[in-house]
C-alpha cells in the first residue's frame, strides 16, 4: 500500500510481455489475459539495478547568419528504450531475448536454436506498478505497443550469483498507438 508523500515513488515494478499491440489493462486493474509476467516471481526476479527507461532524442538546431544562438530546434530522432536484468534463466526467458526462438519440447529437455535470422520479433511490453502513483494508492504503467529486443544476450555464469539475462527493449512506432504511453492512476477521474 502506498504511503504519503505519494510523489516520492520507488519500485518495484513488474514487467509483462505479450504479442504486438496487446492493449494495456484499465489503470484500475492488474494485467491479465494475454499478458505474461516476465520471470516466475515477477519483480522479485529483476536484479537490484532495477528497470531503466531511456528517452533519447536528437535535435537539429537552426542558427541564422546574424546570430550565434539557436533560433529553432527540429527533432530528428526519438526513442523509448527499456532495460533490465532478469535473474530467471529459464529457456522461455532466454528464447524471448533470442528473437522469440521456438522452444523444442521433444524428449526430456527444452531446446532453442541460437541462430536468430534476419527478421526481428516484435512484442508488447508493460512495466506495471501496483499501487505506484504520485497521486495516491493507484496503479501506473508504461506501455509499449510494439517493441523488439535489441540487446546483447550475454548470460554471465559465476559462482555465488544467479545467472542474469539482460534485456534491452526498443520501442517501435505503431500506426495507431505511436510509441505507447505512460499512465498513472489518479482519483480526479472518479
Amino acid at each position: 500500500m502506498a504511503q504519503e508523500p505519494y510523489q516520492l515513488m520507488n519500485g518495484p515494478f513488474a514487467v509483462y510481455i505479450a504479442a504486438p499491440v496487446e492493449l494495456p489493462p484499465d489503470i484500475d486493474l492488474a494485467p491479465a489475459g494475454n499478458w505474461a509476467l516476465f520471470g516466475v516471481s515477477g519483480d522479485k526476479d529483476i536484479t537490484e539495478e532495477g528497470i531503466t527507461i531511456n528517452l533519447p532524442q536528437a535535435i537539429s538546431w537552426f542558427r541564422g547568419l546574424g546570430s550565434t544562438a539557436p533560433r529553432k530546434g527540429f527533432r530528428t530522432e526519438e526513442d523509448v528504450i527499456v532495460e533490465f536484468t532478469l535473474a530467471d534463466a529459464s529457456v522461455e526467458n532466454l528464447a524471448r531475448g533470442l528473437n522469440d526462438a521456438t522452444i523444442d519440447l521433444s524428449g526430456n529437455h527444452r531446446r532453442i536454436a541460437l541462430l536468430q535470422g534476419a527478421e526481428v520479433a516484435q512484442f508488447s511490453l508493460l512495466i506495471y506498478g501496483d499501487g505506484k502513483s504520485a497521486y495516491g494508492d493507484f496503479n501506473s504503467f508504461l506501455w509499449l505497443p510494439r517493441c523488439s529486443h535489441d540487446g546483447q544476450m550475454a548470460p554471465k555464469i559465476v559462482k555465488g550469483e544467479p545467472i542474469g539475462l539482460t534485456y534491452r527493449w526498443h520501442a517501435l512506432i505503431d500506426d495507431t498507438y505511436d510509441l505507447g504511453r505512460f499512465d498513472m492512476g489518479d482519483s480526479a477521474g472518479s
